[in-house]
C-alpha cells in the first residue's frame, strides 16, 4: 500500500503504523468471512448515516473493499442490480 495512487497515505516515519491502520483491522473484523451482499449492505448502512456522505463515498468504499479483496467488483454490482 501507499502508491503513488493510493488514497491512503504512506506508512508514517519511523515504522509506525498509519492512522488509518486502527479502521483497517477493524474493516477486517467487520467483513472478513461476509458475502458479498452482506459487505454491500454494511457498506451502504455506514455511509448512509454519515452525515457528511456524498453518493460518490459509497462507491469509493466499495472499490477499497474490491481493492483489500474482500469481494470482487462483479460479485458487488450482481448484489447492486439485484438491489434495483
Amino acid at each position: 500500500m501507499g502508491g503513488a495512487t493510493s488514497r491512503m497515505p504512506p506508512e508514517s516515519p519511523g515504522g509506525k503504523e498509519p492512522e488509518w491502520s486502527g479502521w483497517t483491522r477493524s474493516a477486517e473484523r467487520l467483513l472478513k468471512g461476509k458475502s458479498p451482499r452482506e459487505i454491500y449492505e454494511l457498506v451502504r448502512g455506514l455511509v448512509e448515516k454519515s452525515p457528511d456522505a456524498k453518493f460518490q463515498d459509497l462507491f469509493e468504499t466499495l472499490d477499497w473493499v474490491v481493492q483489500q479483496g474482500y469481494a470482487t467488483a462483479e460479485e458487488l454490482e450482481a448484489v447492486e442490480e439485484d438491489n434495483n
